[in-house]
């Protein structure tokens, strides 16, 4: 889970085809971002982008792939915590 400061946006992927068969949005309120000096900052979310899909079909997919890696290495679907910085994802 989450330590309570946001809903996470979730989605529903097609492990072989990678496509989004269904998403919901967490109805996020801020993000977290990373300042110029590496601290993080909380900024407001603008209201019309609260609900909309905050990452693209690529970085789906290449999570999607991601995902499917760690549950071919462990055997088992896991959950994943990941971030992306200048467009490539990281575990955390």
């Amino acid at each position: 889970g989450n330590n309570g400061e946001a809903l996470p946006t979730t989605y529903i992927v097609n492990k072989k085809s990678r496509e989004v068969i269904n998403w919901e949005s967490g109805k996020q309120h801020f993000m977290v971002v990373c300042s110029p000096d590496g601290s993080l900052l909380h900024e407001e979310i603008p209201p019309h982008r609260r609900e909309a899909q905050n990452i693209n079909d690529a970085q789906i997919k290449e999570i999607t792939r991601i995902g499917a890696k760690v549950e071919q290495y462990y055997g088992c679907p896991q959950q994943l915590h990941w971030v992306m910085f200048n467009n490539q994802v990281f575990l955390l």
